[in-house]
């Protein structure tokens, strides 16, 4: 490939939104499945086995022109993949929330973090890699804002609106609350941990 193109394709990330929502450039998609193949080639340095693309995003049994009509529908939204070897190569560089996410998490930015974390990855998919992500990413953000020191009750309350029940943020919130009175959020939390 000529390395002047392939640096023009790269300077063009496409913005990609999956947490709590689906968008390509701002634009609600209902393509999950392409959305999960960009993510978990992004996820893997732009490259992935087709088998293990096809068992994350289909289970073990599907069929191979499953996954290759999935890799042309991900090139109808306008990223290009291409067969490369055993595995399928991502060309276009995405910008993805899930991304940002997490490089703010590493770099200790809970505010940030809070903000860009919209609600759980591709929300309604039953995927298992869509199923494993969300949670890694739930778990990832709870554990930031409860190792935050002090605790800030409104990055609790944030990060329990937006994972739902959760009784380490409920107890974190009851914790944080003066003299131990338990504010409605904090009732609510407990209740739908099924603790009330």
């Amino acid at each position: 490939m000529d390395p002047v193109k392939e640096e023009a394709k790269m300077a063009k990330a496409v913005k990609v939104a999956t947490l709590g929502r689906a968008l390509i450039s701002g634009v609600p998609t209902r393509q999950l499945r392409p959305l999960e193949a960009l993510v978990l080639l992004h996820l893997h340095d732009g490259w992935a086995l087709r088998e293990a693309v096809r068992s994350a995003l289909f289970g073990e049994t599907s069929a191979r022109s499953t996954l290759t009509s999935l890799m042309t529908r991900l090139r109808r939204l306008g990223f290009e993949v291409v067969e490369e070897g055993a595995g399928y190569r991502l060309l276009t560089r995405p910008d993805l929330d899930v991304s940002r996410f997490s490089r703010a998490l590493a770099e200790g930015d809970v505010e940030t973090a809070l903000k860009l974390y919209k609600g759980p990855f591709m929300p309604g998919s039953p995927t298992p890699f869509a199923h494993e992500l969300r949670t890694y990413l739930e778990e990832a953000l709870v554990a930031a804002v409860l190792e935050a020191r002090p605790l800030k009750p409104r990055w609790l309350r944030e990060a329990a609106r937006r994972v739902g029940p959760d009784l380490r943020l409920a107890e974190a919130l009851a914790a944080t609350s003066p003299a131990g009175l338990v504010l409605p959020s904090v009732r609510a939390q407990i209740a739908g941990a099924g603790l009330a």
